[in-house]
């Protein structure tokens, strides 16, 4: 039997003079809930006996993930494990918080909580590296470092890319397409530097500063008329066009950047999304290929996904479907352990192929490992399960 692919039959129509079939579209109403890695595997795979929390997951290369692992005595560990094979997963490498300090050539204490590694991550394809941020080890009082990972050396090195009073509490970060990281900076800097709005800007990792691009004040005056408090918080980046998703708290409005690299064309969009406005409370955002914007969303309790962002229609359908009560009844049955909105962390949301799309998170309870939801169509491969076509 010949098989007729999505192309030709596309060639065929246009030849016929008839209508060219629409790409296929995710099915964000089907979904299958899983956990790749439970915490007794994380355990096993990395030989710690105890587990306080999962604090961070991001996608790496290929059919990996990294994860931040925090154990009863809080010290930190990032690990990048192989997920090719769902039967038996593999660790690439870790990299302790004492081996990041010797890295720096930092002291390292071992009292609790030293040094505090940043659980958002992300992992830069361009560069095979990992940005994240640290509060200890980089010097100064109330000073950050943005560090980042050497995926691909031997060593796995950690470097320092900016030390400064300006990105004291980086929230959350992401990276365009030619490697310029665009970073948020916290509210709570206003704390300590009075008068410094929380402010979403540029860092060029190659001769590293920062530059402000918007403050909250500019997002103010671009939202909706009632806003009194709009702090950036979380930042996404759509890998199709460098548009830069940005949610800012307390009022509860998410954004768009676009152009964001070019004064000139650099425009700052508030999205009013039918029923987001004043509403959705989005903690931790993500952007697959497709446009799609992923967050959890505080309010409601369950994951939101805004599938308007391609076209711009604001009225686009959103699904509140998958909720955290569903996903640990799923995963531990009736009477899980059940744990706040907010516990959840690094959310991370990708494209696999025309028809399916795949959303990763980890929570910072010690009752979850690491928790993947598939929309759309079940995979046909478990050495496939998250490679794109």
């Amino acid at each position: 039997m010949r098989r007729t692919t999505a192309l030709h039959a596309a060639a065929l129509a246009v030849g016929m003079g008839l209508a060219v079939p629409a790409a296929a579209q995710v099915n964000f109403d089907s979904y299958a809930i899983s956990e790749p890695l439970s915490v007794s595997q994380i355990e096993t795979l990395l030989g710690v006996a105890t587990t306080q929390a999962i604090e961070g997951v991001s996608l790496g290369p290929g059919s990996t993930i990294f994860i931040v692992h925090l154990d009863a005595n809080s010290d930190q560990t990032i690990a990048h494990i192989d997920m090719s094979d769902l039967d038996d997963p593999a660790v690439a490498f870790t990299k302790s918080a004492a081996q990041i300090a010797a890295d720096l050539g930092a002291p390292y204490d071992t009292t609790p909580n030293f040094p505090i590694l940043v659980s958002e991550f992300i992992w830069d394809p361009a560069a095979n590296v990992i940005y994240f941020a640290d509060s200890s080890i980089a010097g100064a009082e109330l000073e950050y470092a943005l560090l980042k990972l050497d995926v691909g050396s031997a060593t796995q090195e950690v470097s320092e890319v900016l030390r400064s009073e300006d990105i004291f509490a980086l929230n959350s970060h992401g990276t365009l397409s030619d490697g310029t990281i665009v970073a948020n900076l916290e509210e709570e800097r206003e704390d300590f530097f009075p008068g410094e709005e929380a402010s979403v800007g540029l860092i060029d990792p190659d001769d590293p500063s920062y530059e402000l691009i918007y403050d909250e004040g500019d997002f103010l005056a671009a939202g909706p008329a009632g806003a009194d408090e709009l702090p950036p918080e979380s930042i996404a980046v759509d890998p199709t066009n460098d548009d830069v998703y940005v949610f800012c708290h307390d009022d509860k409005q998410l954004f768009v950047i676009r152009n964001i690299q070019d004064p000139a064309e650099r425009e700052l969009v508030w999205l009013d999304i039918e029923g987001w406005s004043f509403t959705v409370d989005i903690h931790g955002l993500s952007v697959d290929a497709d446009s799609n914007v992923y967050g959890f969303d505080e309010e409601s309790e369950a994951l939101v996904i805004w599938t308007g962002a391609s076209t711009g229609d604001l009225s686009a359908a959103s699904t509140f479907a998958v909720s955290f009560d569903e996903i640990a009844e799923v995963l531990r049955g009736t009477g899980a352990p059940e744990f706040e909105p907010e516990e959840w962390r690094g959310i991370k949301a990708r494209k696999i192929n025309d028809t399916q799309a795949e959303v990763w998170l980890s929570s910072k309870d010690n009752n979850y490992g690491v928790v993947r939801v598939l929309f759309g169509d079940e995979p046909t491969s478990v050495n496939d399960w998250m490679m794109l076509d």
